[in-house]
């Protein structure tokens, strides 16, 4: 054999070999494309399917709790791939979340549904009667200029979906911090409850109920949009739990002071609450004669101006005529 047929075959076996090779199936440009936009489902659990057409593979992003998709991901295929969307039990308030179907940095979206056995979530109005939901109270905040306090304070009620502090681990403090959402899920939006007191504007105190998550809040106080990008409340004892869990302690409608700070000196005047605590224990000895401290410097901002008012014994009394009775 002379060597031109030895390098003939030699080609013809690496043409052989290169023929038998598996080439790789072109799937086109990125592209992912979604079956339905929507998915609505009932109270009870149950499950719905879509269709999945991607050119590369695909995952699923941005899962709440409530829902699972299966599969959650899956290989390139010019032909639809079918995907079971699954939704727990809903024995709270309607929901709804985005699911994501993604490629890289393309994204399809496909919203989901689901009534609940206690119907429309009632957004409200920042009152007592109605609180803001923790998404309205966010919407709301985020309508404030970046580091701006709320004029009023305002109710805001809501699920606990993460702590940050327990009011123990606040120690002496006496507050907590927490996150809330509507329905107690930490995929949605969020409102950040920060440095609250207890219940009736209270420091929290051994033997008190902690806060943990799953818990039904209430929360009173000024808010403020932080930085411009987290709405929470007013730290330092600012806000208190109004509500928990149904249980509540009563009205104190003026947010607490804050922590006591100052000595009440010029180069160190005490703050608001710290000139509360120097009072609070101070008693009418008689009709004329009161205790005093010593003159001291308080420094604050005046929220309000009050009429002065006058003093028991400087207080009119009336009589009714028809019953002789003072009022």
């Amino acid at each position: 054999m002379n060597i031109k047929h030895i390098v003939l075959g030699f080609f013809a076996a690496a043409a052989v070999l290169v023929g038998c090779e598996p080439k790789e199936e072109d799937f086109g440009v990125a592209k992912i494309e979604v079956s339905t936009g929507q998915l609505t489902f009932g109270p009870a659990s149950g499950s719905q399917t879509l269709q999945v057409t991607a050119s590369r593979d695909w995952t699923v992003t941005d899962l709440p709790e409530w829902i699972a998709v299966d599969p959650a991901g899956g290989a390139p295929s010019k032909s639809a791939q079918t995907v079971t969307v699954t939704v727990i039990a809903n024995d709270g308030y309607n929901r709804e979340a985005d699911v994501t179907f993604s490629i890289g940095l393309m994204k399809e979206y496909v919203k989901v549904l689901q009534t609940g056995q206690k119907g429309e979530y009632d957004t409200g109005n920042g009152t007592k009667e109605r609180p803001y939901s923790a998404s309205a109270a966010a919407d709301y905040v985020s309508s404030l200029p970046a580091d701006t306090e709320s004029s009023d304070a305002i109710y805001i009620k809501g699920i606990i979906s993460s702590v940050g502090t327990t009011y123990e681990a606040s120690g002496n403090y006496g507050n907590a911090s927490f996150y809330i959402s509507d329905d107690g899920s930490s995929t949605g939006t969020q409102f950040y409850v920060f440095q609250t007191y207890y219940l009736g504007n209270n420091k929290w105190k051994a033997g008190d109920d902690d806060v943990k998550v799953g818990d039904e809040v209430i929360v009173y106080g000024k808010v403020i949009n932080y930085k411009g990008n987290t709405p929470e409340t007013v730290g330092k004892g600012a806000s208190y739990v109004y509500s928990h869990n149904g249980k509540t302690a009563g009205d104190n409608p003026n947010p607490p002071a804050g922590d006591p700070k100052g000595t009440g000196v010029k180069d160190d005047p005490y703050n608001p609450a710290a000139a509360i605590n120097a009072v609070k224990d101070l008693t009418w000895t008689d009709n004329n004669t009161y205790d005093a401290t010593g003159e001291v410097y308080v420094k604050g901002k005046i929220s309000r101006i009050a009429v002065p008012r006058a003093l028991p014994w400087q207080q009119e009394v009336r009589v009714r005529p028809d019953r002789h009775q003072g009022r």
